[in-house]
C-alpha cells in the first residue's frame, strides 16, 4: 500500500485541508511521501521524482450483506484542469414572420413607350445597378455576421486567455472567468490552484459550437510530458465570452465528503453545478451526494445527467470515475427506486468495463442476481449466482450463493 500524501502549510509547517492554511493563511502544498517535496495542490504527480499523490480515493460504503450490493469505487478528479465543460442558452427565435394575405393585383394601364427598345434597355440597365447594389450590401452583411460570429470571436477569446495563462499572467485570465465563477473564486484561490509547471498551446480550433457556448480543442505541451489534446470551453456570459470555472467548488465538495456532512456535500455539489451545468464532474459529485443524502430520484436523475453529459462534452472522468456512477445509478435503482429493470440495465453496463479485478465482477453478479429474483425472473437469478460462483474469492460470499441457490430451487 502506497503512503499517505500529507497537505501542510507551505509557510508555517501545520496540517491543513482546503485552500489556505487555516492558522497563518498561507499556501498549502502536497508533500510527496516518497521524496518529501512540496507541490501545489493541484499536482498529481511529484514535480521531483514522478510519484503519485494525488488524492487518496474516498472510502466507499459497505455492502449491506453478502451480495447485497457493489463495492462502489469513488469518483475523483485526475489531471491539471486547464480546460472545462460547456454550457449553453436556448437558441433565438427565428426573424421570419407570417407572410401576410395576398391581394388581388389592380389593373395597371400599359406604359407609354416612345422609343420602344431603348426606354427597354434603360430599366435593364438600371434594374442590373439595383441587382448589383444588393448583392454589395448583401455581401457586407454576411462579412459582418461572419466576423461577430461565434466560431470567430470565440477562439480569439481563448487565445487571450490561453496565452495568459501559459505566461503566469493570472490577473488578466481571471477577468475571463464568468461573473459566478468570480463570485465564488477570488483571485488569489485562482492563483494558488494553477500548475506552475511551464507549458504552451498551440492548434487551438473550434470542436462544437452551440447556443451560447463554444468548446474549443488544442495540444498541450507541459514541461517533461508528452503533448495531450486538452479541451477549454466559453459561454455567453451576460453578452460577452467567458469560461465557467468551477475548481474551488469542487474542492469545497470534496471537503463536505471528508466530512460525512450529507447536507453539507449536497450544498456545495450544488453550487458546483451552477457554476457549470455541463461539467459531467459536478453533476457527478451531485449525484454521489444526493445518493448518500438518500434523495433517491435526485441521485438517478444527476447520475443520469452526468453520464450522457461524459459521453458527449470533455471531461477527466476516466473509467474508474464512470465505473463508480452506473454504481451509484444502479444500486439506486436496486436498493432507493426498486426499478429493478433499469438496476439490471447499469449491472450489465459496468460487465463491459475492462481490466475488472474478480472481487468486483463477483459483486456484479451477486447485485444483478438479485435484480431478478427481484423480478422473479428465477433462471437469470440462478444463472448470476452460479457464474458469481467463479469470480467470488471471499467465503462469505460462497456461502451466499449456497443458500440463495438453495432457496430459488425449492420455489
Amino acid at each position: 500500500m502506497s503512503e499517505a500524501v500529507s497537505v501542510v502549510c507551505a509557510q508555517c509547517g501545520a496540517p491543513g485541508s482546503g485552500l489556505v492554511c487555516s492558522a497563518c493563511g498561507g499556501a498549502l502544498v502536497k508533500v510527496c511521501p516518497a521524496c518529501q517535496f512540496r507541490n501545489s495542490l493541484a499536482k498529481n504527480y511529484c514535480d521531483s521524482c514522478g510519484t503519485s499523490i494525488a488524492a487518496p480515493a474516498r472510502a466507499a460504503a459497505a455492502p449491506m450483506s453478502p451480495g447485497a450490493g457493489v463495492a462502489l469505487p469513488q469518483a475523483g478528479r485526475s489531471g491539471t484542469r486547464l480546460g472545462e465543460a460547456v454550457d449553453v442558452r436556448p437558441p433565438l427565435p427565428s426573424d421570419a414572420g407570417e407572410p401576410g394575405r395576398p391581394r388581388a393585383p389592380r389593373p395597371v394601364p400599359a406604359p407609354l413607350l416612345p422609343n420602344g427598345p431603348l426606354y427597354l434597355l434603360k430599366s435593364i440597365v438600371a434594374l442590373t445597378v439595383m441587382i448589383g447594389a444588393l448583392l454589395a450590401a448583401g455581401a457586407f452583411i454576411i462579412t459582418v455576421l461572419h466576423e461577430g460570429s461565434p466560431s470567430v470571436v470565440v477562439p480569439q477569446v481563448a487565445k487571450q486567455y490561453l496565452d495568459a495563462l501559459s505566461s503566469g499572467d493570472y490577473a488578466t485570465a481571471y477577468t475571463m472567468l464568468t461573473d459566478a465563477a468570480r463570485v465564488n473564486c477570488s483571485l488569489d484561490e485562482f492563483r494558488m490552484l494553477r500548475d506552475t509547471t511551464p507549458w504552451t498551446w498551440s492548434n487551438l480550433r473550434v470542436d462544437k459550437v452551440e447556443p451560447g457556448a463554444v468548446v474549443l480543442a488544442y495540444d498541450l505541451s507541459a514541461k517533461g510530458r508528452p503533448t495531450v489534446r486538452d479541451s477549454i470551453v466559453f459561454v455567453d456570459d451576460n453578452g460577452r465570452w467567458a469560461r465557467p470555472y468551477d475548481w474551488p467548488a469542487l474542492l469545497r465538495a470534496e471537503q463536505a465528503f471528508d466530512l460525512k456532512d450529507p447536507d453539507l456535500m449536497l450544498t456545495r455539489a450544488e453550487e458546483a453545478v451552477q457554476l457549470d451545468p455541463r461539467d459531467p464532474m459536478a453533476r457527478g459529485y451531485l449525484c454521489e451526494a444526493a445518493y448518500f443524502r438518500k434523495l433517491a430520484d435526485k441521485a438517478v436523475e444527476e447520475c443520469r445527467v452526468a453520464l450522457d453529459l461524459a459521453q458527449r462534452y470533455p471531461t477527466k472522468l476516466g473509467p474508474i470515475n464512470l465505473y463508480h456512477l452506473h454504481a451509484l445509478l444502479a444500486d439506486a435503482y436496486l436498493r432507493q427506486t426498486r426499478r429493478y429493470d433499469e438496476a439490471v440495465g447499469e449491472y450489465t453496463a459496468m460487465m463491459g468495463f475492462p481490466d475488472m479485478a474478480n472481487q468486483d465482477r463477483c459483486d456484479l453478479y451477486l447485485a444483478r442476481a438479485q435484480a431478478y429474483e427481484a423480478m422473479d425472473r428465477k433462471a437469470e437469478a440462478m444463472k448470476d449466482l452460479s457464474d458469481g460462483r467463479h469470480y467470488c474469492e471471499r467465503p462469505n460470499d460462497q456461502q451466499y450463493i449456497t443458500a440463495r441457490l438453495d432457496a430459488l430451487q425449492k420455489r
